[in-house]
């Protein structure tokens, strides 16, 4: 068969290498013994479905049969026919014991679910109601596989991966595919071990996670690996797999770039929070001192404004209410205080501060000559006019129900 690889071949016969055959002429005696030690067995297997793999082949001996002498008689010929005289064959392959196996590829397929351990997050403060993001800074998965088990059994292997890992849904990274998939191969190194590119995360999603307590359990979380292992040209002691395993194992790290730590960019959430009071006061005493004696002059009141300043550097929208309040020493008249809701900008990244800015006055017609302020128009009139001592500007401010909350944990607000 085309599957048999012989070591040598009888002295009195030819080898055609094209046939795979032995030929022994006619003029030369063939041994009644003929042994030919087989180097290898260089085999394709057939799949047939159900019953695993197998493969055939067949010997073949065809020729013709000469008689010596020069003369033969009739009564020697019919005497072989009436004995049905033949020339028979007889092949006998012993049973094989090859001690090693060479194949041009063997593939190995990988289906399992690593279970990561149980992740918190502690101290979450009340006024979290829920997180959307956690933005992760400069953090990358790392994966490498351990392949020393089989360099161990085999000699000059050509080792190739080629795998997809699922990532839970809180995981985002960068790169996956549809259902948070990733692609990922790789080939042997000097090591004995596949070194896979970084995996880029970008954060977590924790839009789905139960807040309401200080710590926050992430639940169970798995990591589905679905893929092969191919080792190509490979060359195995069949003695050395008795009772062994041909095994991988995937190591895996999470960690910012040059640290062993996992650094918080930002995060993105759903705040409840009112930030403290601020009140502010203007005195107005003295501002008639020296004119008790010169009561004739004219003190133009209808142009009387308040400028205000509010700056922040929070990341989130913020709703605050000013209320502007006279005092009378330190009685204050509530029936003419005067509120004005605002909205203020936010800031984001909280390196930088935004300012609003409120030009209040009693009329259009005393606008700002400074464009950055926006021109309110309120009854400032009857605060002053019976000249209180001091006027108090009181800011309440806290979050938009619902709206988003973004901060960076490394900045002061």
């Amino acid at each position: 068969p085309e599957m048999v690889r012989f070591c040598s071949f009888p002295p009195t016969s030819t080898y055609d290498v094209s046939t795979n055959s032995i030929l022994f002429s006619g003029d030369q005696p063939i041994p009644e013994v003929i042994e030919l030690p087989i180097e290898k067995l260089v085999i394709t297997p057939q799949l047939v479905e159900g019953d695993g793999y197998y493969v055939k082949g067949e010997i073949k001996v065809e020729g013709g049969v000469c008689l010596a002498g020069t003369k033969v008689t009739k009564s020697v010929v019919d005497a072989l026919v009436a004995e049905n005289a033949s020339v028979s064959f007889n092949v006998t392959v012993p049973t094989l014991k090859p001690s090693k196996l060479a194949v041009d590829q063997y593939v190995a397929s990988i289906n399992e679910t690593i279970a990561l351990d149980q992740m918190e997050i502690e101290d979450v403060p009340d006024m979290i109601k829920s997180i959307d993001v956690l933005d992760l800074k400069d953090v990358y998965l790392n994966l490498e596989v351990d392949a020393s088990s089989v360099v161990d059994l085999v000699e000059n292997v050509e080792l190739n991966l080629d795998f997809n890992v699922t990532l839970p849904k809180l995981i985002k990274v960068e790169g996956a595919q549809s259902g948070n998939t990733l692609n990922l191969s790789g080939s042997l190194n000097k090591d004995k071990k596949i070194v896979l590119d970084p995996v880029h995360v970008l954060g977590l999603d924790l839009s789905d996670i139960e807040l309401g307590k200080e710590t926050i359990n992430l639940g169970e979380q798995e990591i589905a690996i679905d893929g092969s292992i191919s080792l190509n040209n490979v060359s195995m002691d069949l003695q050395s797999l008795n009772d062994m395993e041909l095994m991988v194992a995937v190591n895996g790290s999470l960690a910012t770039k040059g640290s062993d730590m996992i650094e918080i960019g930002k995060i993105e959430a759903t705040v409840d929070y009112q930030l403290d009071p601020i009140s502010e006061t203007i005195s107005l005493a003295g501002l008639l001192d020296g004119m008790e004696e010169n009561l004739d002059f004219c003190l133009d009141l209808n142009r009387f404004h308040l400028a205000l300043d509010l700056k922040t550097n929070l990341a989130l929208p913020v709703q605050a209410e000013v209320n502007i309040l006279p005092y009378y020493g330190k009685d204050v008249d509530e029936t003419k205080k005067k509120t004005l809701p605002v909205s203020l900008n936010w800031s984001l990244p909280a390196s930088d501060t935004t300012h609003t800015k409120l030009w209040i006055s009693n009329s259009e017609d005393d606008k700002p000559l400074d464009k950055e302020y926006t021109h309110v128009v309120m009854d400032l009139l009857s605060l002053v006019k019976d000249m209180p001592d001091s006027i108090r500007i009181d800011l309440n401010a806290g979050t938009e129900p619902g709206a988003r909350f973004v901060i960076e944990p490394a900045e002061d607000y």
